[in-house]
């Protein structure tokens, strides 16, 4: 096959995966709405593309780049893992944000796991937590993330 039929194809795959990324983004959009929406399904209407076509930048305002992350990363809104590592013996793993996390006669790390503690106080997402996230920092211009722990969303499962 000849490097121009080659570099042909290779646009047009690259041409298709944009295009099912781009419907694939309305589609959980759409999704989203109606599993939060108490209206009921057979009465929502469809939505077109257009509808989601707008496009955020680097100029964009910092809560429509959060809105963005949030909805391609959407996961459990209740809680939110954080990263951590022990630098002496390089292990290292997720544990939910807890308020509890290493209060006096609260919390039983490392004896009790998170998820079998009985004073668990796990926090919940918000854009505040997303905009200090380093996965989201990049995003925003001359702006540095503050908690550098929060790597994904916890799916539920």
């Amino acid at each position: 096959m000849s490097s121009d039929v080659e570099g042909g194809e290779a646009e047009r795959i690259r041409a298709r995966l944009l295009s099912l990324e781009a419907e694939r983004l309305v589609l959980l959009t759409r999704l989203g709405e109606l599993e939060n929406s108490p209206r009921a399904v057979g009465t929502c209407q469809p939505e077109t593309p257009a509808a989601h076509a707008a496009t955020v930048t680097t100029a964009s305002p910092a809560s429509e780049k959060i809105a963005l992350f949030r909805r391609l990363f959407a996961g459990r809104t209740d809680v939110f893992p954080l990263r951590w590592e022990n630098r002496r013996t390089g292990r290292g793993g997720y544990a939910p944000a807890c308020s509890n996390e290493w209060a006096r006669n609260l919390c039983g790390k490392p004896q009790v796991k998170c998820g079998d503690c009985p004073n668990q106080a796990f926090l919940p997402v918000s854009d505040e937590v997303v905009a200090d996230s380093d996965e989201v920092a990049h995003l925003f211009r001359n702006e540095r993330a503050r908690h550098s722990e929060m790597m994904s969303p916890t799916v539920p499962t």
